[in-house]
């Protein structure tokens, strides 16, 4: 039997889904169930919750994870709540994680999401290489499109095996970016072999998806994914840490800024700087010091 909406629900689940990009779609939709799924779970009524309820939501995420995510997460749910505030018949009492009521847990300079270790998210790979069910092999397939080519999950997830095109040992895929622009990514021969693997042994080969929705037709949800990635990399582990190991690897390597940028898919060069975690800048100080006395 189909539980039925209250109006609140209806209000706010109309909000989440009136958001441009269908990965934002998704996980607004996603951060409001879980908020409600918490609320039956404590007996809260999320039409009057308390601003200690809305703290003890928020301690709890943080303690599962990393800070730019609790602060995505708290932003979605004010918007929402905001929504139904703001109707004549106020169909939530007061929008409790509105930033002037509800603190952010600090985020540094830029917001930073932690970048993954390289050698532990090598290590991660390597254990789902290691697995020749089929599961394993999704999960490979997932984790080396993450390590390899840093794409966002919300890009993964849209991928269709009619926009892989072969090219030289590698693939390229034509993926959505920012839920409707189509750009290339370029997918190395190695991480190009463990998807074709997957494509070969898929159990849903009448869908276009990679990667497949269990049931139906459409494509998998972000919530497997992030579940996928805990129970392999802990509680803490995330799709978005990946894109910063992937910048951040590209930027020690040498490769200039304005490509690194094109490969993640940032109209700001601004933006991709703030994903590299390396520490850029030391010497220089040094260098130039050195020019000065050279150049007396």
């Amino acid at each position: 039997m189909t539980k039925r909406l209250t109006s609140f629900e209806r209000v706010a689940r109309a909000h989440a889904s009136s958001r441009l990009s269908p990965g934002t779609r998704a996980l607004y939709l996603g951060d409001f169930n879980r908020w409600l799924a918490w609320c039956r779970k404590h007996k809260v009524d999320p039409t009057k919750p308390t601003l200690e309820d809305a703290t003890a939501y928020r301690d709890e995420l943080q303690e599962k994870q990393d800070v730019q995510s609790v602060r995505r997460v708290l932003s979605a749910l004010s918007s929402m709540y905001g929504a139904a505030v703001a109707l004549e018949d106020r169909l939530a009492t007061w929008n409790p994680f509105h930033p002037q009521a509800l603190p952010r847990p600090p985020a540094d300079t830029y917001g930073r999401t932690e970048a993954i270790d390289v050698e532990k998210a090598k290590q991660i790979v390597a254990a789902a290489d290691k697995e020749s069910d089929g599961i394993g092999l999704r999960d490979a397939a997932i984790l080396h499109l993450l390590f390899d080519t840093g794409m966002r999950i919300s890009s993964l997830l849209s991928m269709r095996r009619s926009k892989l095109v072969r090219r030289g040992d590698g693939v390229v895929a034509w993926v959505k970016v920012k839920g409707t622009k189509l750009r290339e990514v370029a997918i190395p021969r190695e991480c190009a072999v463990v998807v074709e693997r997957l494509l070969a042994d898929a159990v849903v080969p009448e869908s276009d998806f990679v990667f497949p929705a269990d049931r139906g037709k459409g494509a998998m949800s972000r919530n497997t994914v992030d579940k996928m990635l805990k129970a392999r990399g802990g509680a803490k582990m995330s799709a978005h840490r990946f894109r910063a190991t992937f910048a951040t690897g590209a930027f020690d390597a040498g490769v200039p800024l304005q490509e690194v940028q094109k490969a993640l898919h940032h109209s700001s060069p601004v933006t991709t700087q703030r994903y590299d975690r390396g520490a850029r800048g030391g010497g220089v100080a040094e260098a130039l010091a050195k020019f000065r006395g050279e150049a007396v």
